[in-house]
């Protein structure tokens, strides 16, 4: 019987109704899964300040030559004023004048002074108190000092004190003077102090330094200074290589000075802080759920009922696009410093001097410290990073030029400021793209004199 009914079972199937599914229903499969909105697709835009990175990148010149312009306009309009403010002072101040003289011719007590804009001899005379005007040419000042003389020691002695009874007397000393023959005694350089004079040459012969004011003294007496100066850099060129910035250069000097006349002779020690701002440049992946779609392993069709059943799986989709980042780091070095300048003055007068001077300073590496970031980014995967390569150097030598301006506290303290210029004889870096650098500098100070 089952053989019988075979061919009937083989027809029946042949005659089922077929149920193909559509040709385009994988595309539509497809289509379905995989489609999401839009405005949830990853969004890669331009950094906002892309256009002006790239106007400046085109139309960037060389800024040395721009810089170096500044720096020396600067430094000449400094100059300029300076020199017509000392003239202005000079002028106002110091205007030339034609000593006197005057006579001592006996051994009792005389008091006396001058004038300074006459021209004649007076007699002093015993006990005589002559007023004069010396602070007018001097500063202005409209009050009327005295001096007086007196007798120290035994009658037999040469010496005459004379003692300040004002204070703004500008000229005052101890002299010698014979007993018995006038000498004509020129008042040009007594000092405000007591002090020592002799007329055993024509001409007052300084015992001391200290017998002339320090604003006028000229003379060949040599003496020591020591200073404590400060200054700040700006770099003009030569201060960025391979993502490394060379940022901030400043120093604190000790500086001793001796001084045998006009030129003088500077070394000591000095302590140098720099920085330097570096980029890491680094690829990574972000950690983002975009969309989700499910995926059809399988279809299975039933013959028997005509339908067809899909198996599917969920699928998540993150970003797989490479974003590019950049983070700065600030790095600090420290150097020793030793200076080996020659100077000379150039101007002088009561309250302000110049001086021009320049050499060769030796700097030594004695600290870096490298601050390198841990990079990290939060729902990210850092794939790979650029860190700079630029190194400092451990020696280097520097060549300046300093113009400084001085003001006179007193005899011994002076405040300095000036400017510098500085170029290096080799790069601050190891690295030779770098070039030599050269900058300016303001220096500012003070110094004691011995």
């Amino acid at each position: 019987m089952k053989e019988n009914n075979d061919h009937i079972l083989m027809q029946a199937i042949k005659e089922l109704p077929v149920h193909l599914p559509d040709k385009l229903v994988w595309d539509r499969l497809e289509t379905d899964l995989f489609s999401f909105p839009v405005n949830e697709l990853p969004l890669h835009q331009p950094d906002p300040n892309l256009w002006e990175i790239i106007e400046k990148t085109l139309s960037h010149q060389p800024p040395s030559k721009n810089n170096l312009r500044k720096g020396l306009l600067l430094v000449a309009l400094l100059l300029i004023t300076f020199v017509g403010f000392l003239k202005y002072q000079q002028y106002k101040n110091f205007a030339p004048y034609t000593p006197i003289e005057f006579f001592v011719d006996n051994q009792k007590p005389v008091m006396g002074g001058y004038d300074l804009k006459s021209v004649q001899e007076p007699i002093l005379q015993s006990g005589q108190l002559v007023q004069t005007d010396v602070t007018k040419k001097l500063a202005r000042n409209e009050s009327t000092p005295m001096v007086q003389t007196e007798r120290l020691g035994n009658p037999e002695s040469k010496q005459m004190t004379i003692l300040r009874r004002e204070a703004n007397v500008s000229y005052a000393g101890d002299i010698f003077v014979s007993e018995t023959e006038k000498h004509p005694i020129s008042i040009t350089g007594l000092s405000l102090r007591k002090g020592v004079l002799t007329l055993e040459s024509p001409e007052l012969i300084p015992q001391r330094k200290d017998d002339l004011p320090c604003s006028s003294y000229t003379g060949t007496n040599s003496y020591f200074s020591v200073g404590i100066i400060g200054r700040f850099d700006q770099f003009l060129e030569g201060n960025r290589v391979d993502g490394t910035k060379l940022q901030d250069w400043n120093s604190l000097d000790i500086e001793l000075s001796y001084h045998p006349g006009k030129i003088f002779f500077t070394t000591g020690v000095g302590a140098v802080f720099s920085s330097d701002n570096s980029e890491i440049t680094y690829n990574y992946l972000q950690n983002k759920l975009i969309n989700s779609y499910i995926y059809v392993d399988s279809v299975y069709y039933d013959p028997i009922s005509g339908t067809t059943q899909f198996f599917t799986t969920t699928v998540d989709v993150y970003d797989s696009i490479e974003y590019a980042d950049k983070t700065q780091f600030k790095s600090q070095y420290k150097y020793v410093k030793v200076p080996f300048i020659v100077g000379v003055d150039l101007y002088s007068d009561k309250h302000f001097s110049v001086s021009l001077s320049g050499g060769i300073s030796w700097l030594h590496l004695i600290q870096n410290n490298l601050n390198y970031p841990s990079l990290f980014r939060e729902n990210a995967r850092i794939l790979n990073s650029s860190y700079p390569k630029a190194t400092r150097a451990k020696e280097l030598f520097q060549i300046s030029t300093q113009l400084d301006i001085r003001y006179h506290l007193s005899q011994h303290v002076v405040m300095k400021l000036g400017p510098m210029f500085n170029y290096f004889t080799n790069s601050t870096y190891q690295n030779e793209k770098a070039g030599n650098p050269y900058s300016w500098s303001i220096r500012a100070g003070v110094q004691y004199n011995f």
